[in-house]
This record gives structure tokens, C-alpha cells and sequence, in this order.
């Protein structure tokens, strides 16, 4: 795909479609109007494949559906938002004004999504992301146009394992390997602030750019007096610390344990030995014995031979969560054929639609709607062991029910400053 491509993916009253930047229109004397839905994504960059993979799963869903949402047909506008926060801003634009988009999904990256929210206040559209709007900052800026319980703020997959680290792991001083953006600092901190209430220390904490290639300078920087190192990184990053930590000869030395992405399949995938024995918090893994997500898993090596990720997942609940939302405003008497409208004319009539939705049939885990539009859900803890010549991530503990302020008051969460590469400051020694 060329940079900056904008691709058209429609699917009418029979699920056609093409990926190729071709308008497909209706169906000769369809009479329903087409929901457009606009999805930027960075396709080029160090996620791209992650991406790809969040743009077929939107797609798988909607072809689950008979090619529609809601019972109409519908139109997605994917843009390539190149991981640039000046890029997200011109595309988003672009959907809203030229493309007459009715409502926004999508986004990736935090940084992606905080670039959006601007736009997206100011004129006033609904926007249900995917990874993207899940910066710590969306919980004080609780814009009513935002919708993300797709997926989990940084924090609030930080804390619980913070507080486990330090409870049920037994470890009393981490060093952390962090990515150098918004959701890196804020998974980091979330850690970093329930392992320190809980008891412990953590007494260093380096971060990286997005995109490092070479991670020895920072693996020869790690102190190696902790009990163990945290470890918060996205996309092509994380095998390649992996593989440092294991060249360096930490792996036999100090646990390596971490958040979502150093254990999720896109990880995985390239992993060797040097994995085995990492220990993460997800709210996603393809191996647990629910029946909601095997139906998903097993549609999805279906359609592409590969195991998702939860990258994927997220943009399947997202979809899930607009056809269904869509189908409410349907039995509250909104007629099919005034549904696009309605959502562009009505956004805070969709997304109170959306609070109100049932997604206890959500792949992962079930999920509540909170008041700051931000989901309820379970995490699980998994380790990395060899399972059939193949590395599996095996779970071993679960948390329910977690919310964005976890066990802590949420005057006493807010008063704090967004979680960022200062704060929490590290423990002296």
C-alpha cells in the first residue's frame, strides 16, 4: 500500500468488497443508505502488520454479519495515519469533511488517539476506537463523543499486576524497560504506583524510542540487583529486547515480566527460547477456555491461517459494539433507512446506545460500560512455556472485574498527574 492511501471497503446488501481503494456501491435497488464509517490506522510503520490485522477482523466481522451493521449496509474508509500525530489530525479531518464519514472507529497507538480527540470534540461525531483512545488522559478529559471499552486504559492493565507483582509474585525491587510514549509511561505507571503502594520499590526505569532497532544499550544499563524487571513495549520492539535480555544473559538471572504486549501473539510469533519463562498481564489470550473467544479464534485462523492477537480482538468488539448499538436505536424506533443520519445528527444518542448495550458475549471477557465509557472487565496472568514444539502463553491467575481505578478511591487516582515518564518518580537508594 502506497503512504497515505486511503482505502474504501463497502459492503452492500450482498458482502462484496475489495481492498484495493474500489468503490463497490449498493446493490441495484437497494433502498437503504449506506452507514460510512471512517478507520484511520497507521498501515506504514513499526505496527503495520498489527494494523492489517485490525483492518481484517473489522472487515471479518462485517462479513459475519451479511455485510452489514445494524442491518444496513455499510461503508468503512480506512486511512493510513502512518503512526503521526499530525497525520492522524489531517486524516481525521479528511473522513469528517471530504468523506462525510457518520461516525469514527479505529486508532492504535495513545498518541494516535489523544491526536484525534480535537476533531472530534469540535465537531461533535461519534468516535468508538479501538486501541487508540485509550490514553489515562481520556479518563479526565471524559469527552462524550469517545467511546473505549474496546479495549483497557494503560493503568488500569498496569495496576492489578503491579499489586500481584508484589503480592502473589513476591518481588520487592523491579527496575522497567519502557517505551518512550504515552502508553508506555502510563502502563509503566500504573505498575510503578500499586507495586509502591502495595510495599515495594521500583528503582529505575529506562525508556526507549518507538521504533529502536538496537536494544544493548539498554539492556547493559538494567541494574541487576532487582528481583525482577518490567518490561512495557509495542510491535517489532518487543522480540528484539527479548532476544538482548536473553544475549545479555539476564533471562537466567533476573524474571522478566510485563504488560499485554510482551506476551501477546504478534510477539509470539517471533519468539524463540529466550521467551520462555516471561510472565504478563493481558486482557486477552487466544488459549483461554471461554466459548465466546474460541468461536472468534477459530473464525479467524479460518480466515487468514493465523492466530489473532489482541490487537484484532479489540477491533471485533468495536465493530460488535457499533452493529449492535445500531440495532438498539433500530427497536427504539429509528428507522433503518435514517440510521446514518441519525448517528451524525445524534451522536450522544449513539453513544448512549452504546453504554446500554449487552457485551457479556464479548470474545476475551465480559464487559461492562463505566461512566467514563471505559470498560469493566477480567485480565489474565499468563506465563511463556513450550507446548507441542511451540511457544504457548499458559494462564495462571485471573483478575475480575477490574475498572480504570482499580482498588484505589478515584479522588484519590485523579488528584495524582497523569501517569508520564517523571511520574511516578523512582525510589532512592
Amino acid at each position: 500500500m502506497k503512504k497515505g492511501r486511503s482505502m474504501i471497503v463497502c459492503f452492500a446488501m450482498i458482502a462484496a468488497f475489495t481492498l484495493t481503494g474500489a468503490y463497490i456501491g449498493p446493490a441495484q435497488g437497494a433502498e437503504q443508505p449506506v452507514l460510512k464509517i471512517g478507520c484511520p490506522l497507521p498501515f506504514t510503520g513499526f505496527v503495520a502488520e498489527s494494523a492489517r490485522e485490525m483492518q481484517d477482523v473489522t472487515l471479518m466481522y462485517i462479513a459475519e454479519q451479511g455485510g452489514k451493521l445494524g442491518g444496513i449496509p455499510v461503508q468503512v474508509i480506512f486511512e493510513d495515519d502512518e503512526t503521526q500525530v499530525e497525520t492522524a489530525i489531517t486524516k481525521t479531518k479528511k473522513l469528517i469533511e471530504h468523506d462525510k464519514v457518520h461516525l469514527l472507529t479505529g486508532g492504535m497507538l495513545a498518541h494516535e488517539g489523544l491526536a484525534m480527540v480535537d476533531t472530534v470534540n469540535k465537531e461533535k461525531i461519534a468516535y468508538v476506537g479501538h486501541t487508540g483512545p485509550t490514553a489515562d488522559e481520556f479518563i479526565r478529559l471524559k469527552s462524550p463523543y469517545i467511546w473505549g471499552a474496546g479495549h483497557t486504559t494503560p493503568s488500569q492493565e498496569g495496576m492489578p499486576f503491579g499489586d500481584y507483582a508484589y503480592k502473589k509474585l513476591g518481588y520487592r525491587k523491579i527496575a522497567m524497560m519502557g517505551q518512550d510514549y504515552a502508553w508506555g509511561w502510563q502502563v509503566a505507571g500504573g505498575f510503578h504506583f500499586a507495586f509502591e503502594r502495595a510495599g515495594g520499590k521500583i528503582v529505575q526505569r529506562l525508556w526507549s524510542p518507538i521504533g529502536t532497532t538496537d536494544y544493548a544499550p539498554f539492556v547493559t544499563q538494567l541494574r541487576r540487583d532487582v528481583d525482577a524487571v518490567f518490561a512495557v513495549l509495542v510491535g517489532a520492539d518487543v522480540p528484539r529486547f527479548v532476544k538482548a535480555y536473553s544475549d545479555y544473559g539476564l533471562k537466567a538471572k533476573i524474571p522478566l515480566i510485563g504488560n499485554e504486549d510482551i506476551v501477546a501473539q504478534d510477539a509470539i510469533r517471533y519468539y524463540g527460547d529466550e521467551a520462555l519463562g516471561i510472565v504478563g498481564v493481558t486482557p486477552y489470550t487466544p488459549n483461554w477456555d471461554r466459548p465466546e473467544l474460541q468461536k472468534f479464534v477459530n473464525a479467524y485462523r479460518k480466515r487468514s491461517g493465523r492466530i489473532p492477537s489482541f490487537w484484532s480482538e479489540v477491533s471485533y468488539v468495536a465493530t460488535m459494539a457499533i452493529d449492535r448499538a445500531l440495532w438498539k436505536l433500530r427497536k427504539e424506533g429509528v428507522a433503518p433507512e435514517e440510521l446514518p443520519k441519525f448517528v451524525r445528527d445524534n451522536p450522544l444518542k449513539f453513544m448512549a446506545a452504546l453504554k446500554a448495550i449487552d457485551l457479556s458475549d464479548a470474545p476475551s471477557s465480559p464487559i461492562k460500560v463505566d461512566d467514563y465509557n471505559f470498560a469493566i472487565r477480567d485480565y489474565y496472568v499468563v506465563k511463556l512455556i513450550k507446548k507441542d514444539g511451540k511457544i504457548f502463553d499458559q494462564g495462571i491467575d485471573t483478575f475480575r472485574n477490574i475498572g480504570v481505578f482499580f482498588n484505589v478511591p478515584p479522588d484519590e487516582f485523579l488528584k495524582n498527574p497523569v501517569f508520564s515518564r517523571e511520574f511516578p518518580p523512582t525510589s532512592r537508594e
